[in-house]
């Protein structure tokens, strides 16, 4: 039987193919709490063997599986491995997947990452089925890290219609949120995944951070909820924008307010109209928008009619390029 001599020390027996399940899943199950080299490595070929059988006794593999998950859930390649035999196990047997949401109410951070990725991995029924345990898992972190960041990636890579309307319709009540934690998740998801049914929802969220609601997440909700905009270019967003531009005039939201006049032209006269009303605070964000803007949407008569004379020459040739 394959033997291997570390320099941590001694003869460290490592599986092949003669081990039988049990033996294997006892050499994961007692080195999941050593994380050195020689231990490593057994695990490493334990995985790599348990990947190669059909495994037997399914639920108590996927229960070392998920032990192992606190200890190396971030790992590599333990990590990676663990995902993929879970993810098997799951997708094959119902009662494996009751297990794994049931795992979502953990606290450990490592177990939680392990099961977001595998979650990624599992079948569309399950993935769908999944949803509403992910994103409770989600609202219930207190901090940004690197787990809420691969919830977020596993919520918005679904790339099924029908679970995106799921996941937009479970987010959008946590915008009413006092907790700014929850209002910025619910904020990334709905604007990822673009759905127009958040518009006015969105809207409403951006008119509460001008008046400092968010406190030092209001820049992060305000670039978020403008990427929506752009992506959307809903007409219903035009006011909010503007009052943007004249509070804190960022790329985002020139951009947004550019796919807006894309998609709505009829919001041109607007937009010349604030640039004559509101000169000094509005005419150059905007202007910075219209260079965004599909050429065929700007009448340059009526452009030059309301530009103020202190604009620089140099703007002036940008202009005249429209």
């Amino acid at each position: 039987m394959l033997q291997i001599v570390l320099a941590l020390g001694g003869n460290h027996e490592l599986p092949d193919e003669e081990w039988t399940e049990e033996k294997i899943l006892s050499l994961l199950e007692t080195s999941t709490g050593d994380s050195a080299a020689k231990a490593g490595y057994a695990r490493t070929k334990g995985l790599e063997e348990l990947s190669k059988r059909t495994i037997k006794n399914y639920q108590r593999a996927a229960d070392v599986l998920l032990t192992m998950a606190r200890k190396h859930g971030t790992s590599k390649p333990e990590s990676l491995m663990i995902v993929q035999i879970l993810a098997a196990l799951v997708n094959m047997h119902e009662e494996l997947f009751a297990t794994l949401l049931e795992r979502l109410k953990d606290k450990d951070q490592q177990l939680l990452y392990c099961i977001s990725i595998t979650v990624q991995n599992l079948d569309r029924d399950k993935k769908h089925r999944a949803v509403p345990s992910l994103m409770k898992a989600l609202m219930n972190q207190d901090a940004f890290t690197y787990v809420t960041r691969e919830m977020y990636k596993t919520l918005v890579s679904m790339g099924d219609e029908e679970i995106n309307n799921e996941i937009v319709r479970l987010a959008l009540p946590h915008l009413a949120s006092p907790d700014p934690y929850k209002v910025v998740y619910a904020v990334k998801i709905l604007s990822k995944l673009a759905n127009r049914d958040a518009t006015s929802n969105l809207c409403d969220v951006l008119g509460k951070s001008f008046k400092g609601w968010y406190n030092g997440d209001s820049s992060e909700i305000q670039k978020e909820i403008c990427n929506f905009f752009q992506r959307v270019g809903d007409k219903r967003s035009l006011p909010y924008l503007l009052e943007l531009l004249r509070q804190n005039p960022t790329i985002e939201a020139s951009k947004a307010l550019a796919s807006v006049a894309d998609v709505n032209p009829e919001v041109m006269d607007q937009l010349y109209e604030a640039m004559r009303s509101e000169r000094d605070k509005l005419t150059f964000p905007i202007l910075q928008a219209l260079k965004e803007t599909s050429r065929s949407r700007i009448d340059t008569n009526r452009l030059f009619e309301v530009i103020p004379t202190t604009v620089t020459d140099s703007v002036i040739g940008d202009l005249r390029k429209f």
